[in-house]
């Protein structure tokens, strides 16, 4: 719902009118962002010595990520980096987004952008408002580099601040103030 949501204000990409395919390509940049987040954990695993069984995307037909590997073999330290790992892809990708102007009116692009941005503010929001027990919001990742010694208020405050400064930047650029008028084309 929140990505039919956010792209029913996305600015057409040609001609001036808003079409069906720039909202498709707007959702399916939206997804890819939820998958490049779970590549992100996924190769982290790799990347410490540990080793991925799956990566689901979808669960019983929702859309719900997740990634699946040896994580409780590996030391604390590189759970910690394993855990940030998909927030901060997201991120970098955002960044390429941002710095890339050839991307700057591709709707696909877009969506990635929108949601990785989206992204960090919606886990750091569950992390502090959604804690249904000490334990925190089961299956957050800041929840979890949390759970293995992690400092959850460093990650989340550099979320935050990553994605205020990209928002910054791209309304000066435009005027437009992204993910409140949701109007990210710049």
């Amino acid at each position: 719902m929140l990505l039919v949501f956010l792209s029913s204000s996305v600015p057409a990409i040609s001609g001036g009118v808003k079409t069906f395919g720039n909202d498709a390509l707007f959702i399916s940049g939206a997804i890819a962002s939820i998958g490049i987040h779970e590549l992100g954990h996924a190769a982290a695993i790799e990347l410490v010595g540990g080793h991925v069984e799956n990566i689901e995307l979808f669960n019983n037909g929702i859309l719900s990520a997740a990634t699946y590997g040896n994580i409780n073999e590996l030391s604390p330290r590189k759970q910690q980096f394993v855990f940030a790992a998909g927030l901060l892809t997201t991120s970098m990708f955002s960044e390429v987004v941002i710095q890339t102007k050839s991307l700057h009116h591709n709707a696909f692009a877009q969506g990635v952008l929108a949601w990785s941005l989206v992204s960090n503010i919606w886990h750091v929001k569950n992390f502090y408002f959604n804690r249904i027990e000490e334990g925190g919001w089961q299956g957050n990742d800041i929840d979890d580099y949390e759970r293995v010694g992690g400092n959850p208020h460093i990650l989340s405050a550099f979320l935050l601040g990553y994605s205020a400064w990209a928002m910054y930047r791209i309304n000066r650029n435009t005027g437009i103030l992204p993910l409140i008028r949701i109007n990210l084309s710049f």
